[in-house]
Parts: structure tokens; sequence; C-alpha cells
């Protein structure tokens, strides 16, 4: 199957602090480790969310997406609106829907409806501003939290409160800094219970539970705030540690698996989720529930699904199986050329490996003055949106050496017209030691092979400017020729020049060679 892995990555924010862009962005090793899980067995295409990325992706871009997301544009609420996004353009991914994100990104819904229905959470209240005052049923220490934000972002030793005038600074702070209602729940000190759940109902895999198990710490709280979570050299990281199978008796273990079924079946948590429980003197109690868990290496959610024994590529293809089956997900994307090959040249199409050499080559000031953005600064993502998500009928191809089978070029044939059966090529070579060695000739060469014997058009053109003679003549001896001048077309820093078109025709090209028609 075609899999896109999308994420989001937050380079600036205009909220929080700067620290809290590390739980941001290690999304980037995540989706390493899913590509690196998944690429055995299927095309995979990482694809960062962007307002490019919505005016590209289509419902035909892939098979199905494997969800990362969790944001958008620097909003904890975007990553609902992607995966609204993908159901309204109609293409399966995994994870649960807009519906089940949004609401258990909000804390306060979400033990609202856990109340509701019976299901033991702490005690709370929400602050819209600090004039409010404290509900008098609540009992110190308290916790205060941002309402709407997840992987404990806005969490640190001082959100633990024991009186009225450590809350109502605490929660300023998060009105200020968040721009968000803070959440002030009891705070519960015991254990802390991490219940990972495979599947869709009725049949749900509740993996072995995990505890993040506290060191001892003079004047610290035992809670898993941002900097136990994400800042390496701090005491709060070295004093946590994940224990899994937790050490539980049956019981007990049995009810907060119980617990954790039915507030994922309640939520509706789809393929995959996270149920977090502090067990304290009155027994378990819902902390949170996360649809979107992180899968990074050393996150609560994989090392259950170590302690079941199932290693990364079992525990991410099980979630892409779960999606597959819940929405008939259906392969439809696969190639239909495996490559083509010349003596010295073979062409193969591009692939994510290829990215940051084509980066490097279309940002070349020296190969870019003669395409047709001159000047233009490629990143990353729209690389990756033009290669694999935009839906078009262009090949776009890396040129190898036959022998070493190292990049040396990129070969595209687009706007390919049936009805016309016609099409448009570009090329370059991108390595400077290969140039002038007679390379173009053989890649335009192999860009009419592939034109009139694969694609049987009739007609190929291309153009090129009065400055690139290699190309013109190796455009030349493939057996182009020159059919008209568009005079001043083509500016590159000021300056204007003439673009020679080019064509070739699929009659004489097999007249040259003896093809019968």
């Amino acid at each position: 199957m075609r899999i896109g892995i999308l994420y989001n990555y937050v380079e600036e924010s205009g909220k929080g602090r700067e620290r809290d862009r590390i739980s941001d962005n290690e999304i980037l090793d995540t989706v390493r480790l899913v590509q690196e899980a998944l690429a055995s067995d299927h095309e995979v295409i990482p694809v960062r969310a962007s307002r490019s990325l919505l005016r590209n992706m289509q419902t035909e871009s892939f098979d199905i997406v494997f969800n990362l997301c969790e944001g958008f544009m620097d909003m904890a609420k975007g990553e609902a609106y992607m995966a609204g996004f993908l159901e309204l353009i109609g293409l399966p991914y995994t994870g649960s829907d807009p519906s089940a994100l949004s609401l258990c990104l909000d804390k306060g819904r979400v033990k609202d409806v856990l109340r509701a229905n019976g299901l033991p959470t702490p005690r709370s209240q929400l602050f819209k501003d600090a004039s409010q005052t404290l509900d008098g049923t609540l009992r110190f220490p308290l916790i205060v939290k941002p309402l709407m934000e997840d992987a404990s972002v806005g969490i640190d030793q001082d959100s633990v409160v024991k009186n009225e005038g450590d809350l109502f600074t605490r929660v300023r702070h998060v009105l200020s800094v968040y721009r968000q209602p803070a959440l002030v729940e009891e705070y519960v000190d015991g254990r802390e219970l991490n219940v990972a759940i495979l599947g869709n109902p009725p049949d749900l895999t509740i993996l072995p539970i995990s505890e993040i198990v506290f060191d001892p710490q003079e004047g610290r709280h035992r809670i898993v705030d941002y900097a136990a979570k994400w800042v390496e050299d701090s005491p709060e990281y070295g004093g946590t540690k994940g224990i899994c199978p937790a050490p539980l008796d049956a019981e007990m273990e049995n009810h907060v698996r119980r617990l954790a079924a039915e507030a994922y079946v309640l939520l509706g948590c789809r393929d995959y989720a996270r149920v977090d429980f502090r067990l304290g003197e009155d027994g378990p109690t819902i902390l949170e529930v996360n649809p979107n868990p992180g899968l990074n290496s050393d996150s609560g959610f994989v090392r259950s699904a170590m302690a079941m024994g199932m290693g990364y590529q079992e525990m991410t293809g099980t979630i892409l199986q779960n999606a597959i089956e819940r929405t008939a997900a259906r392969e439809g994307l696969s190639q239909k050329y495996a490559g083509f090959h010349a003596d010295r040249i073979r062409a193969r199409f591009v692939e994510p490996r290829d990215i940051p050499t084509l980066m490097e080559w279309f940002n070349d000031e020296n190969i870019s003055r003669f395409m047709d953005d001159p000047g233009a600064a490629y990143t990353t993502e729209d690389l990756m949106e033009s290669f694999f998500v935009r839906v078009h009928g262009d090949l776009d191809m890396m040129i190898e050496d036959a022998g070493d089978n190292e990049p040396i070029g990129f070969l595209s044939i687009y706007d390919i017209d049936r009805s016309r059966e016609s099409a448009e090529i570009s090329f370059l070579i991108g390595v400077p030691e290969r140039r002038g060695k007679g390379l173009s000739s053989d890649i335009a060469r192999l860009a009419l092979r592939i034109c009139f014997e694969e694609l049987a058009l009739n007609r190929v053109s291309a153009s090129v400017t009065t400055e690139n003679v290699r190309s013109s003549s190796a455009l030349k001896a493939a057996g182009f020729r020159s059919v008209g001048v568009l005079r001043e077309c083509h500016v590159v820093d000021g300056s204007r020049y003439d673009e020679i078109l080019m064509e070739a025709l699929g009659r004489e090209y097999r007249k040259d060679r003896c093809i019968p028609e």
C-alpha cells in the first residue's frame, strides 16, 4: 500500500514557553520509527501538515494515512481539524475521528463525560478567569493544568498548590502564558498507571499496564510534569522511570483494565489509545484519555507493547491493520513501471530518500537559473508535496549511473496528454563532475524511449534558454529539432533570455529505428 505519515512540526509558537517545543518536535523521531517499521511492506511517504498540504492532498494521494498529527498551525485543536480534513476528502486514516480527538483534548469535558457515566475521576473546577471563586468542596492540594494541552505541556512542580494564594498565582500563569482556561483538580498523591489499548469494539486488546515510578526527592511532587517527560538533564527526568508490567494484584489489575476499556469505548477511541490513571487510597481514578498517544521509543504505549512481546514493527503494523479493517482501505496506488535502463544510466521513480539530494540540486543557483522558476527556494515540504501528495500524471525520475547506482540527475516527463498524444520533458545533471560527458544526451534519448515506446505518445517537446548550450546540444543529439523561439521569456536576476522550443515526433523516432507503426 501507499501510506502517508501525517505529522505536525512547530517552528515558532505564539504561546507557552520556548522549551515546550521539545515535546512538539520529538515527533520527527516517531515519524522515522514508523516509516522504518512500515517500509519493508509498503511505500511510506512522510508529509508535514501545512496550508499547502491542504491544497494538494486528495483522496488519491494515498491508500491510507498513518495519522501522527497532534496539532496544526500551532493550534492543539488542529489535531481534530486535520482528521476532519481527511474525513472530508474521504481518505482513510489511523486513529480516532475528529469528534473523539476534539473531546479528549478538552480535559474538562472528558471529566464531565466520565462522571456522567459513573467512571472515577478527580473532582475539578474550570477557571476561565482569575476572578472566579474556588469551589469550597475542593480540597487542597490541588493541581492546575492548561485545559487543552497534551504531553504535560504547562505542568511543572509549581502546578501542585496547597493554598488559595498559590492557586490563583498558578491560574493566572496558565491564563496568560497558555491563553486558555485552567483546569483545577484535586491532586491524588498515588501511583501513576498507563493503560494502552489496541483495536476496535468489541475486539479490544488491553496491553500490560505500565507504571511511572518516582524516586523520592525532597520537596518534589510525584507528578509526570513536563521536565520529567522531556528535559533529560533535569532532576524530574532522572527521578522517573517506567516499568511494565506494573506490580498489581489480580483484582486491582482487572479493575483498572475494565475501567480503561469502558473509557476507551465511551469516548469513541479507535485503533489505539492510552488511558492514564492515578491509584490512590480511594482506588483508581482516570486522569485523562489520549486517543493519539505518543509512539516514540520510550513512550508508555511502546513500553506496554514490548512487555506483551510486540516489537515496534508489529505494533505499528497492528495499528495500521486495525484501521485498514475498520475502513476497508484497499491498495490502489502502486507504480506501473519499476524503472528504465540504458547503457550508461538507469531511471527510477523519485523516492523519499531522494529529497535531500533534490533539495541540494534544485537550490543550486547554477542549476536553478535554467529551471522554470529560477531562484526559487525549495523546502523539504515543497518537494514532498510536489512528488508524493499532489495527484498528477507526471513521471518524475532519478537518473542513476548504471554502474554504481549513484544519483547523477533528474528527469521529469510532464503535461502528459493522452488525447493529444503529447508530453513535455525537462532534465538536469546534478553532479558537476558528470557534466560534459554526453550523459544529458543519454537522458534525452531515454526520455524519448519512455514517451514513444512505453507511453505510446507521438509528440514530445522541450524548451531551453539560448544560454543553456549544453542542454540544447544534448536535445539535438537525441533527435529533437528546433521549431521556434520565444523571445525574452526567461528572466534571471533581471536579465531576459530567449527560449528555444524543440520537439521530437514518434513517427520519425520509429522510422529512424525501424520500429513498425
